[in-house]
């Protein structure tokens, strides 16, 4: 699995989808806004604050320990797992 660049413009917005549920959702999916510590990140490990795109989102999901893959499309560019709360 190729990570995203990380390069380019900051942040990096893409589909969210929490290991634990159904994929592809049966119901709504959700965007995350990335942004990375280039100071603190490698090729292939960030360090990122994340939040949802949107209000409305289900907030109380990002949670510490909670694990997450980042999908561009059909195809899973990323995994994750939230270390802190904001």
């Amino acid at each position: 699995m190729a990570p995203p660049s990380g390069e380019g413009p900051q942040p990096y917005i893409s589909v969210v989808r929490f290991v634990d549920q159904p994929w592809p959702s049966q119901g709504t999916t959700w965007s995350l806004v990335i942004s990375k510590d280039q100071e603190s990140s490698s090729t292939h490990h960030w360090i990122a604050t994340i939040c949802f795109l949107v209000e409305k989102a289900p907030h109380h999901e990002l949670s510490v320990g909670r694990e997450f893959e980042i999908y561009e499309g059909a195809k899973r560019v990323a995994l994750g797992v939230v270390t802190a709360e904001a």
